[in-house]
């Protein structure tokens, strides 16, 4: 008997929403052997600073504190 040929999900894009997409597909389909999930990044690594401008005026009010 022949196995069901494999089912590839290709990501195109690393970004936020890309990385959304991964990691909601990885969650929902973790423990289906017949699929896999890749995804591509011109990038080896993710940095995210959107919540960086916030950061520092908590910072400094809390020194003032």
């Amino acid at each position: 008997m022949e196995s069901a040929p494999k089912k590839r999900i290709l990501i195109l894009g690393g970004g936020f929403a890309g990385l959304t997409v991964a990691m909601e597909l990885d969650k929902k389909l973790a423990q289906d052997p017949s699929v896999e999930i890749t995804l591509v990044n011109r990038e080896n690594f993710f940095c995210s600073l959107r919540c960086f401008t916030r950061w520092p005026p908590a910072i400094w009010i809390s020194q003032r504190s």
